[in-house]
């Protein structure tokens, strides 16, 4: 998990999107079962932390946007254009990193690391060419 860092740059877009589709808080907020109190706080800015990762997806579904701008914007996976934070990562791979939750232990995270090592590799054992 990248954090729970709020940026009001995404209220900012959770707001425009919202009113492009002509939807109110309030019919956004049936849609999703996240309060219209609470859109409000995160359009706002007024909020310190962004929503649940699976708030953000609703939101995105619900409004028909990209999912992974919507974690971008919200503080849930780095932004694809600072190298320092994601050097070489594919869009593929921040989604995958995007899917580890602060419920996970380290031994579950290795698993998926031997894992992935292990779809990389021919049924002979042989790392696969990219």
């Amino acid at each position: 998990m990248v954090g729970y860092f709020y940026s009001a740059e995404f209220g900012y877009w959770l707001k425009n999107a919202r009113t492009y589709k002509k939807m109110t808080m309030a019919q956004l907020s049936a849609q999703i079962g996240y309060s219209a109190s609470g859109i409000s706080k995160l359009e706002r800015g007024a909020s310190d932390y962004a929503p649940r990762k699976e708030m953000v997806i609703k939101f995105a579904e619900a409004l028909n946007l990209d999912v992974d701008r919507a974690l971008m914007l919200s503080g849930h996976i780095p932004r694809v254009a600072d190298p320092k934070i994601t050097g070489a990562l594919s869009r593929t791979q921040l989604r995958i990193a995007a899917l580890i939750t602060d419920d996970m232990d380290f031994n579950q995270i290795e698993d998926v690391a031997h894992y992935i090592e292990f779809r990389k590799r021919d049924k002979n054992g042989r790392f696969m060419p990219k």
